[in-house]
């Protein structure tokens, strides 16, 4: 009997055990979800975090890349103000080049002008040349007529004092 009655205290005991290792499991099963429920939080805030970095490290490849932009527009900024630099200098150019064209043509109209006045004279003096040949191809056959006339009276004259006694001829 002292058997039963040790293994009856026993089963009390373990009893008593087992109701006290209740609540304990149930608060660790609680506690497991609370844990589990925390570790994936804790999983999702590293892939969080981890993005971030990735992020971050990004950031300063772009920063970099920011950079690199800024100094190739800073040389492109330079160019396209030597670039606007060389256009005003050309446009200068260009205008002083119309202003002594437009001189040259001014000048060209002007001989063009004196030119056609020279043509004009020109023309008047070969009509008045014309006019003056004619004239003194008359004039040389009149002379040559008054020259054949003077040799006649010439002749007449001579012929005239040799009939007159005295007179030499």
């Amino acid at each position: 009997m002292l058997i039963k009655v040790v293994s009856l205290v026993a089963m009390a005991a373990m009893a008593g055990v087992l109701a006290m290792t209740v609540p304990t499991t149930f608060q660790l099963a609680k506690m497991d979800t609370g844990l589990s429920s925390s570790l994936h939080s804790t999983t999702q805030l590293v892939s969080i975090e981890s993005s971030i970095i990735q992020k971050n490290k990004s950031l300063h490849s772009l920063i970099q890349t920011a950079h690199l932009m800024k100094a190739q527009l800073q040389v492109t900024d330079s160019v396209t103000a030597k670039l606007e630099t060389n256009i005003n200098t050309i446009n200068h150019l260009n205008q002083q080049t119309l202003e002594i064209n437009q001189s040259i043509s001014k000048g060209a109209n002007t001989s063009a002008q004196n030119l056609a006045d020279i043509a004009a004279s020109m023309s008047a003096l070969y009509s008045a040349t014309s006019s003056l040949s004619k004239t003194l191809q008359s004039l040389n056959g009149i002379v040559q007529g008054d020259t054949n006339n003077l040799s006649q009276m010439r002749d007449a004259t001579a012929q005239m004092n040799s009939n007159v006694p005295g007179v030499l001829g």
